[in-house]
């Protein structure tokens, strides 16, 4: 369950198409896109703590991820049909398309997910 009180209004305003980017702490942040540190060391929290529990706020559409990411545990939390996977130079473009972005103490190599809320087919 999110307690941020910033993250919870950005998730209670996505609307349909609209989406939030997860990312880990080296990750170039696009200064037009709002955005929270949540980082507190290396490696806390990670992006999968992280996404997976923006993810349960919302009715993922699609999750994009750079496909250079290990995906590790991200699996866990969404299908093979919401997977769209990008280059990671394509990646950055996309993000300056998110609503908000999160910024996570990950160090996971090309650590992201683009998280798209889906409130109608």
């Amino acid at each position: 369950m999110i307690i941020n009180g910033e993250i919870l209004k950005v998730v209670s305003t996505l609307g349909d198409d609209q989406a939030i980017a997860v990312v880990g702490f080296d990750f170039p942040l696009p200064l037009e896109v709002p955005h929270l540190d949540l980082s507190v060391t290396e490696g806390v929290p990670t992006i999968d703590q992280v996404a997976k529990a923006v993810a349960s706020m919302l009715t993922v559409g699609s999750v994009t991820l750079p496909e250079e990411m290990d995906e590790g545990t991200l699996t866990a939390w969404f299908t093979e049909d919401q997977k769209r996977p990008l280059s990671y130079r394509q990646f950055k473009v996309v993000l300056k398309n998110a609503q908000f972005i999160i910024r996570t103490g990950d160090k996971t190599p090309y650590g992201a997910a683009f998280i798209t809320h889906k409130l109608w087919d």
